[in-house]
């Protein structure tokens, strides 16, 4: 791995820059963690070609309602909501892999 060095203010290794307040970029393109991906992998494409997905017509979803004035005595409503949830991807041609 390249030794990083500092111009201007930023830290950079060839194309890779980072200024502690920004991001980090590669290339002008601002990097992103994504939790739930592997340590190893990467993931490039736009963002209009991403776009979330649930599966709220699966057996195991479940979205409920509780009135809790009979047990607490107040005047409130409590919302249970379980389902799964992700990112989908519209044209898996424009994305790119790298593992």
């Amino acid at each position: 791995m390249a030794s990083l060095r500092m111009r201007r203010g930023k830290w950079y290794s060839r194309t890779q820059w980072w200024d502690g307040k920004s991001g980090l970029t590669y290339d002008g393109v601002q990097v992103f963690l994504a939790p739930g991906l592997p340590a190893n992998d990467m993931v490039a494409t736009t963002i209009s070609n991403l776009y979330y997905g649930c599966g709220i017509l699966e057996d195991l979803s479940e979205i409920r309602l509780i009135d809790t004035s009979d047990s607490l005595g107040d005047q409130n409503v409590r919302f249970v909501a379980r389902w799964k949830a992700g990112v989908q991807v519209g044209l898996l041609e424009e994305v790119t892999y790298y593992s």
